[in-house]
């Protein structure tokens, strides 16, 4: 029924700009759908299962907006920014409050429109509609589909008919039944299916090629001496009718007059949907540059006379003034994010309309976000200001000068210990901070929500300082005596630290098990949509004990600082977490093999041959080897054999060298403490380590190292029922390949290898009756 304003829901291209809707219902309420993000999530992004990057795990959160914050991090959603500030000054909320915000991912109010909006009739409310409307008459054909969405002439399309006008069109309906007028009720659904009609069109083309509307579906006219309330409705159906076909200069008018009509149900939104017709028209203008979160100049002058309208209906029609505050924050978004900053910064989150600053607040700040964290820092509002400076980027120098500035600068002249989290999160050296800035640190009590962050970050330092014994103790006494303060997450955040300041190999196993964050799907992405309702009812997860993998800290100090004596010795220990003890035990045995240490390679045989049926004979081959020479060849057949061994090397600033390939892993995932050694190795045995590392990362791709040695052995040894099977993989293994990349660049002038091309022709010539040669049908 009512027709429903939408900021909008548009598709430009394949980018989905969700913004702010609103709904008004017959009810008088008025509902804000919050804005997508995109930096949070999508395309198979998959978050940390451990430490999430970008959002406090949903289970965790009422004690997060209680006050336990946690380790803050800078690349969680923004609503964790306001809550960690609010709850850093003493405003944290109670369980209930926290709920009653109604979180949506990053966002609070209403839950997001998803793309099954566009056609599940269950989600986007025309089911219920069709229930109650097909008890008045026979149903509509399955031609005649409802569609809630409509496109403009310059190819957006946007939401034009939300839930709650089907809805509250069901509603209605089931009221007016109550009438028992059968003739008067088959006209009031005529006039409905015509006023849903124009929610969706097949747009038409004007001479010049051009998506131009089509016209009005008018409502039927009434049969003579309609009831009053039918002739009522009517005028209303009229309205909404035009306002959903877009001829919003006639449907503001048709609203002005049944605003005029006291008598009419309808006549108490009768003016505030004429104003809607302003804000609708203005949102739908195009711009310039075609963005679809923009208002035109001229949608801008609608959007004056829109506030100044609903200025004046605040007091006989309340919900106007949360439309005001949303037009503000599109004709004035710099000066409504002070405002809102400086209203939410304090006080309780206990009425609609504080809950809807916020859902404002954080979606101004989005859209701010082209501007990036550096403009959001230097702004007036305190609030606002901490809230850039916690998001600046750690790997901008520039950015990170002026953020240890500001912050500083805020500290000195307030003393509040807010602005020691983005001052301590920049900091690199312990050297950086100031005497008085260390002294506040070590001062801030564990009761206080600072704690956790600022400690994590001065053990941070200390570590990166030399001082590993006073990060340690930190670190112990987190885990220990907070950790009844502890999230699984924010533990999970400590333990990345505890791996590096671990004194001994058992503390640094200890800290290598983690339990998964309370919403984690390990290698699954964000679900697209969550309950947060019952996220936020749920009580806080306590720490579960039992461990159920490792985070990718582990693996990374693991291959990169452990001299392969020491992956042996860790192999063989009970309390190595079981889910790397294949993957270890591949990787020593694979290094073994690639550096020639035979005694380690043959004390794994067995247990690398367990489950490899097709390949025993290759073990045994190895086991069996006389000379030097059989073993190279017999570890060159297992690994041509045998793709998915690997030796696993890490960069020293954190990528995993790919053995396939040229390339290797980027550091996306190296956190906070970047490749900080563990604290208990000695420097033998980095020393050793090292060396390791260096012969590794020198290595040839995969199959450039197997050609080297398969090539000649096979052109002279035609004889071992091997060699054709090893060309064969060989062959394969090239395309299973990433050969250009920076990590071993070729010099200038060489030529591209072409022993892919040179394994099939030897195949071929010394084995052309070969089952192999049959199955290697070409090489490139």
């Amino acid at each position: 029924m009512p027709p429903t304003e939408s900021l909008t829901m548009r598709f430009t291209s394949s980018r989905l700009a969700l913004l702010a809707a609103f709904a008004t219902t017959l009810a008088t309420s008025l509902t804000v759908l919050p804005q997508t993000a995109f930096a949070s999530g999508a395309d198979g992004f998959s978050e940390n299962p451990f430490v999430p990057e970008n959002h406090v795990p949903f289970p965790e959160m009422p004690a997060y907006a209680a006050g336990r914050i946690g380790v803050l991090q800078g690349d969680w959603w923004r609503l964790h920014h306001v809550l960690a500030w609010r709850a850093l000054h003493g405003q944290t909320l109670t369980p209930a409050q926290y709920a009653a915000l109604n979180q949506q991912r990053w966002q609070v109010g209403e839950p997001q429109m998803g793309y099954g909006y566009f056609w599940s009739d269950t989600e986007n409310g025309v089911e219920a509609w069709k229930k109650v409307r097909n008890t008045v008459q026979p149903p509509l054909s399955e031609k005649t589909r409802i569609d809630p969405s409509k496109s403009t002439p310059s190819y957006v399309t946007y939401v034009n008919c939300h839930a709650d006008a089907f809805t509250t069109a069901a509603r209605t309906l089931t009221d007016r039944k109550q009438r028992g007028d059968a003739p008067a009720l088959q006209a009031w659904v005529a006039g409905q299916d015509a006023v849903f009609a124009n929610c969706g069109e097949t747009p038409t083309r004007n001479a010049n090629g051009q998506m131009q509307p089509a016209g009005v579906i008018w409502p039927p006219a009434l049969p003579a001496k309609a009831p009053l309330w039918l002739q009522q409705d009517h005028a209303y159906q009229t309205a909404a009718a035009l306002f959903y076909a877009g001829q919003f200069d006639h449907a503001r008018e048709a609203f002005k007059a049944i605003g005029r009509d006291k008598a009419s149900p309808w006549q108490p939104l009768g003016d505030y949907l004429a104003s809607r017709c302003l804000i609708r028209a203005a949102t739908l203008m195009p711009v310039a540059d075609g963005s679809p979160d923009k208002i035109a100049p001229a949608g801008r002058k609608l959007l004056l006379t829109a506030r100044k309208e609903l200025q004046a209906q605040v007091v006989s029609y309340p919900p106007a003034a949360r439309l005001v505050g949303w037009i503000e924050a599109r004709l004035n978004p710099t000066e409504r994010v002070l405002e809102l900053g400086r209203q939410l910064a304090t006080g309780p989150l206990d009425t609609a309309a504080r809950r809807q600053g916020l859902t404002d607040y954080l979606w101004l700040l989005d859209g701010q976000a082209e501007t990036g964290p550096l403009a959001l820092s230097l702004s007036t509002d305190p609030m606002t200001s901490w809230i850039g400076l916690v998001q600046s980027p750690v790997d901008d120098d520039k950015q990170r000068a002026s953020t240890l500035q500001s912050a500083r600068s805020r500290f000195e002249k307030t003393g509040d210990i807010a602005w020691l989290l983005p001052l301590l999160m920049q900091t690199r050296t312990l050297t950086d901070l100031q005497p008085a800035e260390l002294k506040a640190v070590q001062a801030v009590p564990t009761t206080s929500p600072a704690w956790q962050t600022l400690n994590f970050h001065l053990a941070r330092l200390q570590l990166a300082a030399g001082q590993g014994v006073a990060a340690d103790a930190l670190a112990d006494r987190a885990l220990a005596g907070q950790a009844s303060a502890l999230s699984i997450s924010g533990r999970n955040q400590w333990l990345r630290l505890k791996l590096v300041s671990a004194r001994t190999l058992d503390a640094f196993l200890a800290a290598a098990a983690r339990t998964p964050a309370p919403d984690a799907e390990i290698a699954t992405p964000i679900p697209d949509e969550v309950k947060p309702a019952a996220a936020a009812s749920a009580p806080v997860a306590p720490f579960i004990p039992e461990a159920n993998g490792v985070d990718t800290d582990f693996p990374r100090r693991l291959y990169h600082y452990m001299p392969l004596a020491l992956l042996k010795q860790m192999l063989a220990r009970k309390d190595l977490p079981a889910s790397i003890r294949g993957q270890l035990g591949e990787s020593i045995f694979t290094r073994a093999l690639v550096l020639e240490d035979w005694p380690t390679a043959l004390g794994l045989i067995d247990e690398m041959a367990s489950g490899r049926a097709t390949t025993r004979h290759l073990y045994d081959r190895l086991r069996n080897a006389k000379t030097l020479e059989a073993q190279r060849v017999a570890a060159t057949l297992l690994l041509v054999n045998t793709p998915e061994l690997s030796p696993r090397a890490v960069q020293p600033g954190g990528q995993s060298l790919y053995w396939g390939c040229r390339d290797y892993g980027g550091p996306w995932d190296v956190d906070q403490l970047g490749m900080l050694a563990p604290q208990f190795l000695s420097p033998a045995q980095l020393q050793q380590a090292r060396r390791e590392q260096e012969r590794l990362t020198a290595l040839p791709i995969r199959s450039e190292w197997l050609a080297d040695r398969l090539l000649p052995w096979a052109a002279s040894n035609q004889a071992d029922a091997e060699a054709p099977k090893a060309l064969h993989f060989l062959v394969a293994s090239t395309r299973m390949e990433c050969p250009a990349g920076p990590a071993q660049e070729r010099r200038a002038g060489t030529p591209e290898p072409t022993h892919s091309r040179d394994a099939f022709r030897l195949l071929h010539k010394r084995w052309p009756g070969s089952e192999w040669a049959a199955k290697t049908k070409y090489w490139f």
